[in-house]
């Protein structure tokens, strides 16, 4: 400040002179030069700032995560591209591998669609179509034997409604005649076979009679006698009508040889639909034997051509992905704050890691208001000093000054940044310092 204090003074005393020699006079003769000159009239105009690298950046990671790695201490110089740190990458790098495994099959699926089946796979098309068509033959078999038990089914329909009729309605005058013709017709053959049993019984005690003809000659005459009692009671039966409950039992036989009819009626539709779905799989199975057989067209190529475009570009973006779980620095520099530690879950744009070069300082204003910063020029000279280094005065020159205001504690303020002509050693990062610019 004492420095700063003396500039101001000398540069003051050289204004006033300079002011008094033009004029040639004043309007008080007894004025001094301790009389109060306005601010403006100053040769200089007299800013506050802070000392700060050149090149600095506030680091922060892109992704959220856990950290598992800090390579840097603070106060390390590091290389541009060096790694500081590292979020835990598990998911990514899985990500990563999944996209490989589709680049893969990808390639595999161009490289089989531009070389065209093998052998393997036309045999595989063919066994399709042929078991296909076995379906089909299987299938009309099928609808045949359901054809048959349809025919079956209306044949036993037509029996059973035919007994049903006899039981409710009784014998007709010819069914009548019949059963009395076969009780005749019974008796008749018993009659004829008794004269021959008599006959051969007359031979027994004669030459020539073979042994067990008696025996067999009454053995049919006892069979006769049986079918003449089957015979009247079949005429009896027929001549005095059924019970209630054969009728009963003839219309259940109606009833379930109608199920039975519809039945297969069902089984010959369900035959006949299996033979067109049989038929649709063997057009099928021969049209992807034409395919199989057939080369690849170039729409087919393309397309795989563009399937491995789409996995190569997620694969590209799956490695982008993992190299935001390093955070690298961007520009050789100092290390100068570390505001993390490993294990620490950080999220995405958390300042943590603080670099600058501090071989080469600036001196950016924090006080230039609106007034003042008509009066500063880019490439004025300017004289700078420090609290912290009250014997150490430095020349610089103001390189830039914004072309939008911001707000400062004093109200509007301009930055404009003051390069110095040579750096000093003992500088550091934040330092405060005193700016006197050659105003215009």
């Amino acid at each position: 400040m004492h420095h700063r204090r003396i500039v101001i003074v000398i540069l003051a005393l050289t204004c006033l002179l300079a002011l008094v020699a033009c004029e040639g006079r004043t309007e008080d003769p007894s004025a001094t030069t301790d009389d109060w000159i306005p601010e403006a009239a100053l040769p200089y105009v007299s800013m506050t700032g802070k000392v700060l690298p050149v090149t600095h950046a506030l680091l922060a990671p892109a992704v959220g995560g856990t950290i598992t790695t800090i390579g840097i201490t603070e106060g390390q110089l590091v290389k541009a591209g060096e790694v500081l740190l590292k979020i835990d990458d598990t998911q990514a790098r899985a990500t990563v591998a999944q996209a490989q495994a589709a680049v893969q099959a990808a390639r595999a699926a161009l490289a089989g669609v531009e070389a065209g089946a093998t052998d393997e796979q036309i045999a595989a098309a063919q066994a399709a179509v042929d078991l296909a068509e076995e379906q089909v033959e299987s299938s009309r078999m099928a609808a045949a034997l359901a054809g048959h038990d349809v025919s079956a089914a209306e044949a036993g329909l037509q029996a059973s409604r035919a007994a049903l009729d006899l039981a409710t309605n009784g014998a007709t005058p010819e069914e009548l005649e019949i059963a009395r013709q076969q009780v005749e017709q019974a008796k008749a053959q018993l009659y004829s076979l008794q004269g021959q049993r008599d006959a051969v019984g007359g031979t027994k005690d004669k030459q020539g009679y073979q042994g067990g003809s008696f025996e067999a000659a009454e053995g049919q005459v006892l069979a006769a006698e049986n079918a003449v009692t089957i015979a009247k009671l079949s005429q009896t039966l027929i001549a005095d009508g059924s019970r209630e409950e054969q009728i009963r039992i003839a219309r259940a036989d109606v009833d379930r040889a109608q199920a039975m009819l519809s039945a297969a009626l069902d089984g010959v539709v369900s035959a006949e639909q299996a033979i067109v779905v049989a038929e649709a799989a063997v057009a099928q199975a021969r049209a992807q034997l034409e395919v199989v057989k057939a080369p690849a067209t170039q729409e087919q190529i393309a397309q795989a051509q563009a399937q491995v475009q789409v996995a190569q570009a997620g694969l590209e973006a799956a490695e982008a992905a993992v190299t935001l779980y390093a955070l690298p620095a961007p520009f050789a520099a100092t290390v100068t704050r570390i505001d993390a530690r490993e294990g620490e879950f950080v999220a995405p744009g958390q300042p943590i890691i603080s670099i600058g070069d501090l071989e080469r300082f600036v001196v950016e204003t924090t006080d230039l208001d609106e007034i003042d910063v008509a009066r500063v020029r880019v490439g004025a000279p300017a004289t700078i000093s420090f609290d912290a280094l009250p014997s150490t005065a430095l020349e610089g020159r103001v390189e830039s000054i914004a072309l939008q205001a911001g707000a400062g504690s004093g109200g509007t303020t301009f930055k404009a940044t003051i390069s110095l002509q040579d750096q000093e050693p003992a500088l550091l990062w934040g330092m405060t310092a005193f700016v006197d610019v050659i105003a215009e």
